[in-house]
């Protein structure tokens, strides 16, 4: 998580039944490289953030996110799994939080398997940029 989150993460994590096993990865505390590495050997993702979403996609984490990103709440929406975003000013927050985590802990194959299609398609995608800029550079000095 970013350093400014942790603050906040901390406190939620104090007030949770079974803390224990679960562990908060601040990047004042780890590298840009190293929290890559964290973020995908995770067994479970709660995230607020859009980078640790990606970045545990290529490992197909099995997670869930609660936020106010457009862009977090966008890449849900195209991994088809809009269902487990949580609108952070939600009324129904808490109570949605705990029932996207109970389907996804007790199922999470469907989910890494979107995960699994959503990052071969950002795969696919991301091969075309080299062709896709060098065709709009060829048009450009054309008038």
């Amino acid at each position: 998580m970013e350093e400014l989150d942790e603050r906040m993460a901390r406190k939620v994590h104090s007030r949770m039944a079974c803390a224990g096993r679960a562990r908060i990865f601040s990047s004042r505390e780890y590298a840009a490289s190293k929290m890559v590495s964290i973020l995908r050997g995770l067994d479970f993702l709660v995230t607020a953030r859009y980078h640790a979403c990606v970045l545990s996609m290529a490992a197909h984490v099995p997670q869930i996110a609660v936020g106010h990103d457009l862009r977090l709440k966008s890449i849900y929406a195209e991994l088809a799994l809009e269902e487990l975003f949580v609108d952070a000013q939600s009324p129904e927050r808490d109570a949605q939080v705990r029932a996207n985590l109970d389907r996804v802990l007790a199922d999470p194959e469907p989910i890494r398997a979107a995960l699994h299609r959503g990052y071969e398609e950002h795969l696919h995608k991301a091969r075309c940029n080299r062709q896709l800029l060098r065709e709009f550079a060829g048009t450009q000095g054309r008038g």
